[in-house]
């Protein structure tokens, strides 16, 4: 029963709304339902690893009564980091026949993250008061528990503890009900759609299926387009729900693929993520290099102060996802390219040097970062590597071109060309995909996201929906319900 199921949208969330408003007066009581509800929702999507939940909870609040001594903050974080290691690296494994992992608990990497995050502000005396009743609440809080947005605990705490003097704002409502119809639209009628053609180009390859250039280049963006619409909408939907009970969550997701070059899209691709690990990871060991580092030389101060620091980092960032060579690969790919992208900026701005107008140009450096975003996900969504490279010869024009039946028939200067490019997949059509994968990036890269929940802050705020805007929510709703004909899961619940 994730978010994106009839039994969620029509019975659970309903049903916890109105018990929750009825109580809302109450502190006590609106926090212990929310608690309760949020041990439901997860006992319901994962029931064999509730325990684990719990015990992990329990035991980091053991842990934060001495964390103020050094030793306790090291144990804690080697006690997290075993159980995640042994759970998500080295525990007996399964994967379904798209390659996902099955066995994994579900959220396991968010809650022991958050949790060790938690860990060291306490250490760091970033909280003055922790109590055991609002870091359970932080850790379970249902709509980021599986998936994100990782949470601070001063930030959102303080809101909790307040939440019972907020009125009800039937705006602050409208607006997170808003966000969880566009998320759920972007995961059932974009990224379930283009998951179809995805995962069917990919079971083919993994069956000995030597992919074409367009099969390649359809394939791979469709998975591209589909984590992006699938973690964007996840996200959507999570902060649509903590806003229509009052609490406003970071947001998480902001257009990457607007970016104009790899280090803007890290820093708009999982921002919650990206933010822990540039301050709990990059940050100390940038300042622990340039302490170690003297030399005035830039292709030295470029190896220790841009390429090893931002290489670690992402090697970690990429064993995050699993322990699999392709994460790691990744990883290792994104980071060479931040490198790339740094020591260009530095080289450029220190010599004073003439960059063509081509490369100011936005769109071309959105197409470049695309391209570039692209061939890493051909190496993050593959089982391995070989399986990688196969496709990244296709992309090439290396395993033949390819075309549909019907064009291939019909022109005669096209008959050395191979057909059957986009029949893959009997669940969609070729006219269907084709145009949901023209739409989806068009919305991708033209259309405005809605990343104003943190203005909600202000209590004076007031989000004026235009007359599109609603009729536009109202068919997307429709349409959504319509066609939930499976419970999908969220790629991200594999990580």
């Amino acid at each position: 029963m994730l978010f994106n199921s009839l039994n969620f949208i029509l019975i659970f969330f309903p049903f916890f709304f109105i018990i929750y408003y009825l109580f809302k007066k109450n502190l006590l009581i609106s926090v212990y339902l929310i608690i309760i509800t949020s041990l439901c929702f997860y006992f319901i999507n994962s029931s064999e690893w509730i325990w684990l939940l719990l015990l992990s909870i329990f035991s980091n609040t053991f842990f934060a009564k001495f964390i103020k001594k050094k030793y306790i903050l090291f144990l804690s974080i080697f006690f997290n980091l075993t159980i995640l290691f042994y759970y998500k690296y080295f525990f007996l494994l399964d994967t379904d026949d798209s390659g996902y992992n099955l066995l994994i608990p579900l959220g396991i990497s968010f809650f022991t993250f958050n949790q060790i995050i938690v860990l060291i502000d306490l250490y760091f005396g970033k909280i003055k008061e922790f109590k055991f009743k609002n870091f359970f609440l932080l850790i379970i809080f249902f709509p980021h528990l599986i998936a994100g947005p990782f949470l601070r605990y001063k930030p959102i705490i303080s809101q909790f503890e307040t939440i019972n003097k907020i009125p009800f704002s039937a705006n602050k409502f409208s607006f997170g009900l808003f966000l969880f119809v566009m998320g759920l639209a972007k995961k059932v009628l974009i990224a379930d759609t283009l998951g179809f053609y995805a995962d069917s180009f990919q079971l083919g390859v993994q069956n000995g299926h030597i992919p074409t250039f367009v099969q390649s280049w359809l394939g791979t963006f469709s998975f591209t387009l589909q984590i992006y619409f699938d973690f964007s909408g996840y996200t959507d939907m999570a902060i649509g729900l903590g806003l229509m009970i009052g609490i406003i969550l970071p947001y998480n997701f902001k257009s990457p693929l607007k970016s104009e070059n790899i280090i803007e899209f890290w820093d708009r691709w999982h921002i919650t993520l990206t933010s822990i690990i540039r301050e709990f990871i990059y940050y100390p060991i940038t300042v622990f290099v340039t302490k170690k580092t003297k030399s005035q030389n830039f292709f030295i101060e470029s190896i220790f102060l841009i390429i090893v620091p931002i290489m670690i980092t992402f090697f970690l960032i990429g064993f995050w996802h699993g322990g699999t060579l392709n994460y790691v690969m990744f990883g290792v790919y994104n980071g060479i390219l931040v490198c790339i992208t740094y020591i260009f900026k530095n080289y450029t701005i220190k010599n004073n040097l003439k960059i063509y107008d081509f490369l100011k140009s936005k769109y071309f450096n959105i197409l470049t970062l695309n391209l570039l975003v692209n061939f890493g996900f051909v190496i993050f969504r593959t089982p391995n590597i070989k399986d990688s490279f196969l496709i990244l010869k296709g992309m090439f024009g290396m395993n033949g071109f390819g075309v549909p039946f019907s064009v291939h028939e019909k022109y005669n200067f096209l008959k050395f060309l191979e057909p059957g490019a986009f029949m893959l997949t009997q669940q969609i059509s070729s006219f269907t995909f084709i145009f949901i994968f023209f739409v989806s990036y068009y919305i991708a890269i033209f259309c405005k996201n809605y990343n104003y929940a943190h203005n909600f802050h202000d209590e004076k705020y007031y989000y004026n929906f235009s007359n599109k805007e609603i009729y536009t929510a109202a068919v997307l709703f429709v349409l959504s319900i319509l066609f939930i004909n499976r419970e999908s899961f969220f790629i991200y619940f594999n990580f």
